[in-house]
């Protein structure tokens, strides 16, 4: 804190005497005893608090006063602001560890830059696009994930390097024996994810999948119809079969638009079964998991040079 000279010397008594709760003139009389009697006294640079607090406890008056009072008074005399805000501790950035260091490097990197470890591990924690190219592309899209023995959706992650390794140099096939005779099945990237080989049908042709809701055989387009419509218009094809156009299309403008409610005022027979179906859930799902791609034969027979999958 700084020396305030703007603050006279009766107003520092004045201010000093009534925090001790003892009269101005006890206390200046006290000062004067030891030679400080005007205000360059108390600003001189030789007048520490030290020597204040020692006057202040030489008073009779304040031999039990606390310390803490005393110190806080010593500083009013110098003419500083012991009550004033206290500046805020900051803290400093702490010293980066190495091993922090080695990480923060490490995030700068581009993903081709990367372990493939790393881009696998990073893969199955966020299914980013990515991550799913970058390793497309190191194996050369071939096969390379095999999942943990019993699970149908967890990665091996070291038993999958070693395989990405081999898939960089060579084709891989979709299954192996191990040497226990255990089939182990190895997928693509893109393929492992059950979700990502769901595929929709027809509503209006059974076994034709949608391609981005639209039929290329029936020439419809069923993506603004909702599933409970998709699977009372699956129905309607069980009763009535194959329809023109116009009316195939009239029944999915129907659904796009009414739904279900739409569907059974033309069709309320149907209406009835569908709500019985719906309540056992016997209703057709119209979903398929399209299969992986597979080769028969032992996938390691080789004959006249060539290897058969």
């Amino acid at each position: 804190m700084t020396t305030n000279t703007v603050i006279p010397f009766e107003d520092r008594v004045e201010k000093a005497a009534k925090i001790l709760k003892i009269t101005a003139k006890i206390l200046k009389e006290a000062l004067k005893e030891s030679g400080v009697d005007d205000i360059e006294l108390l600003n001189a640079s030789t007048t520490c608090h030290a020597d204040l607090q020692g006057i202040l406890m030489d008073i009779k008056e304040l031999k039990a006063a606390p310390m803490l009072k005393i110190k806080a008074v010593a500083a009013i005399l110098k003419g500083e602001d012991p009550f004033g805000k206290v500046p805020e501790i900051v803290e400093l950035p702490k010293k980066e560890s190495n091993h922090s260091l080695v990480e923060l490097i490490r995030s700068q990197r581009h993903v081709t830059q990367w372990t493939d470890e790393e881009v696998l591990t990073k893969y199955i924690e966020t299914d980013d696009e990515q991550y799913e190219a970058e390793l497309q592309r190191r194996s050369k899209n071939r096969r390379f994930i095999i999942l943990k023995e019993g699970s149908q959706t967890e990665v091996d992650i070291e038993a999958s390097i070693i395989m990405l390794k081999r898939a960089r140099r060579e084709e891989i096939p979709s299954f192996f024996t191990s040497d226990d005779k255990k089939i182990i099945h190895i997928y693509k990237i893109e393929s492992y994810h059950i979700d990502n080989r769901v595929r929709y049908e027809s509503p209006l042709r059974p076994g034709v999948i949608l391609f981005d809701g639209f039929c290329h055989v029936s020439n419809q387009n069923f993506k603004k119809v909702d599933d409970r419509a998709r699977k009372f218009l699956r129905l309607i094809h069980e009763f009535e079969g194959n329809q023109s156009r116009l009316e195939e299309t009239n029944l999915v403008n129907i659904a796009e638009v009414r739904g279900v409610n739409g569907l059974g005022e033309l069709f309320p027979e149907i209406l009835e079964l569908y709500m019985e179906r719906e309540a056992t859930d016997s209703l057709p799902s119209l979903k398929t998991i399209a299969p992986v791609e597979t080769r028969q034969a032992d996938p390691f027979y080789q004959k006249s040079g060539n290897r058969k999958y």
